[in-house]
């Protein structure tokens, strides 16, 4: 692997103010390779380093999917458990039918509408939290009143496209199906198994050690730097939003596909293509993005957010993962891209 090359991206891309963050590629314990780059926090110049916890926006959604999972294995929920059997009336969508399974909500195939229109160009998930204001957004149950008039695209299974709002849901099916909010939920079924000890769902008005304060760029009418406090959940939830470290990303790969987290056939229905968004290129496994890209075989997941990007992947039928973390807007795609075109080589 051509590593000196990634090393001259990150250069550039750093000094012309367009990535701060960490890259980490391990294969099993190996260290391959990995860096610090950026600051961390801007107004004290406190830079990034190797232990420094970011948003992951979407790539949270593997966590869901893994808690679902080992919630399966326990036998408190199944795959094919429909909602309406978990959650109250006032929980559900109004429109939506019978029929709308956990299966469904994993794998975007519910036919629900969504609270944000992620294949929308113009669409500001930023402005959203100008109208429904972010600083009450704290717990699952919280985005319910953004949820209960959702539309019905489709039949469930008929059809997949990406959703924030199937994973809302899968989340307050979890907490009922467990007892327990969110947060503590992810933190016993998934955290703690995966020796995860870096990771957790931080408020944004708290106070946290190691932590990289996400930023917006200047542009869209912002003269200068601005921090993503207005921009997104004061508390990350279901679909997006908790803070880790690269090497917590990477041991939580290693721990779902290898490391005994999960039932062995329920591990490998976590990556079984069960649905497909030939649009993207994307087929869809439980939680798990299954692509190939450059000739290399994925299973991961990407993340964006205002002041959040993210990637987190395994190469399939390898230890190999591969973890980019940053907290500038969309940041992390140009590292991603190269890193898709120099994996080969370490094969």
């Amino acid at each position: 692997m051509d590593l000196d090359r990634l090393d001259q991206l990150l250069d550039r891309a750093v000094a012309a103010d367009e990535f701060s963050g960490v890259v980490r590629i391990t294969r099993g314990r190996e260290v391959l390779y990995e860096t610090a780059r950026g600051q961390a926090n801007r107004a004290d110049g406190i830079p990034v380093a190797l232990d420094t916890r970011f948003a992951i926006a979407s790539v949270t959604k593997l966590l869901t999917a893994v808690a679902a999972a080992r919630l399966v294995d326990k036998g408190k929920l199944r795959f094919d458990t429909p909602i309406d059997e978990v959650l109250p009336p006032g929980h559900r969508p109004r429109a939506a039918g019978p029929g709308i399974t956990v299966h469904h909500l994993l794998t975007h195939s519910s036919g629900l509408g969504d609270y944000f229109a992620e294949d929308d160009p113009d669409a500001d998930y930023a402005g959203l939290w100008r109208v429904t204001p972010s600083t009450v957004m704290r717990r699952a149950s919280d985005f319910v009143p953004l949820l209960a008039d959702l539309p019905v695209r489709a039949e469930p299974g008929a059809a997949t496209t990406y959703n924030d709002a199937a994973y809302v849901f899968l989340g307050l099916v979890l907490e009922a199906a467990s007892g327990l909010e969110f947060p503590e939920l992810i933190t016993r079924e998934v955290l703690e198994p995966a020796g995860m000890s870096d990771t957790a769902f931080l408020a944004l008005d708290g106070v946290h050690p190691r932590v990289a304060v996400g930023y917006l760029p200047p542009g869209d009418g912002r003269p200068n730097w601005s921090t993503n406090v207005y921009a997104v959940p004061a508390i990350g939830g279901p679909d997006g939003g908790i803070y880790a470290t690269a090497g917590d990303l990477q041991r939580f790969l290693a721990a779902v596909d290898r490391g005994g987290l999960l039932r062995p056939a329920t591990r490998d229905l976590m990556f079984t293509v069960h649905t497909e968004e030939a649009e993207y290129d994307i087929q869809w496994g439980y939680g798990f993005m299954l692509i190939e890209r450059e000739g290399v075989p994925l299973a991961g997941s990407d993340g964006e957010d205002p002041g959040a990007s993210a990637r987190a992947f395994r190469v399939r039928g390898t230890e190999l993962d591969v973890v980019v973390l940053s907290n500038i807007n969309e940041a992390a795609d140009p590292v991603w891209k190269l890193l898709l075109k120099l994996l080969p080589a370490a094969l």
